[in-house]
């Protein structure tokens, strides 16, 4: 699950989505629990808020998501 309303605003501004219906917002929370989990698989671990690393992880998580959601036809 996309953690917080903060996680799942800034998946929405990152893939230019202004408002989601009931489907969409699971399609999403779908979507971004599979990139975090390609992550984990990969090797790479979600690091805590407040690191370095947390702006990096969440491009990659985000662009992953981004490129599923465009797809997704």
């Amino acid at each position: 699950m996309i953690r917080r309303n903060a996680g799942l605003s800034a998946t929405m501004a990152y893939c230019r989505i202004d408002e989601l219906d009931a489907g969409e917002a699971v399609l999403l929370e779908s979507l971004y629990a599979a990139a975090v989990a390609y992550m984990e698989q990969a090797g790479v671990s979600e690091p805590k808020e407040g690191t370095s690393r947390r702006a990096q992880y969440d491009l990659a998580v985000n662009y992953l998501v981004l490129d599923s959601y465009d797809q997704r036809e």
